[in-house]
């Protein structure tokens, strides 16, 4: 499976797994570490801003509490809340 993050200017950040890796909220948290170093990096002048937006679906590990605090730590902000309808709608 290929996790990939990017922007407007493009990728920012992608991870390969192995084959038969999934993703928890152990995992995804750790994910959000190495793309918050990548955005240190690649994109400097995000960092100082006043938060990243962020999108995300309504997978478990996207909703978790672990990466609610994470997101939080970060000062990235989820502009809608999780498990929100109008994401994934029936």
């Amino acid at each position: 499976m290929l996790c990939i993050w990017w922007d407007y200017k493009g990728i920012v950040y992608y991870e390969l797994l192995s084959e038969n890796e999934t993703i928890d909220s152990v995992k995804y948290c750790s994910q959000l570490t190495n793309l918050k170093q990548a955005l240190d990096r690649k994109r400097p002048e995000l960092v100082n801003r006043k938060g990243i937006a962020f999108q995300h679906d309504n997978a478990r590990p996207h909703a978790s509490f672990a990466t609610r605090q994470k997101l939080l730590q970060f000062g990235w902000i989820l502009i809608h809340p999780p498990y929100s309808p109008d994401l994934a709608p029936l």
